[in-house]
């Protein structure tokens, strides 16, 4: 089966089934349907039922909200971006705090060696 019989069955699937099916979908296999047609990029990115359940299985967040946002699709890229923003930050201040720890306790060695120097 080529791509392009494999597309105009998709194509003949109604919106409701295709939704359906994309419901199932891991957010990576997500993404990579939505870089298709525009047709299943609009589809996907608003498919509740999909963004829903992996703002919970990825981020361990149950919304039991109403729509002041465009989509749950909206949602779920704010979380992964600021998970990641998140994660550098707490790298970065980790390692500033573990060589601040290393500047004081090599200060602290200088000064106890200086201290035996002068006893």
């Amino acid at each position: 089966m080529h791509n392009d019989d494999l597309h105009s069955r998709i194509a003949q699937l109604s919106n409701e089934v295709v939704q359906h099916l994309v419901s199932y979908l891991d957010a990576s296999s997500a993404l990579q349907l939505c870089q298709t047609c525009t047709r299943l990029r609009r589809l996907t990115k608003f498919c509740d039922q999909l963004w829903k359940r992996l703002i919970k299985e990825d981020f361990g967040v149950k919304l039991h909200t109403r729509r002041p946002f465009v989509s749950f699709y909206d949602i779920y890229r704010l979380l992964f971006m600021s998970r990641h923003i998140l994660k550098v930050y707490l790298s970065e201040r980790y390692t500033l705090i573990c060589n601040h720890e290393i500047t004081v306790l090599s200060r602290a060695y200088k000064r106890y060696t200086i201290n035996q120097l002068l006893c």
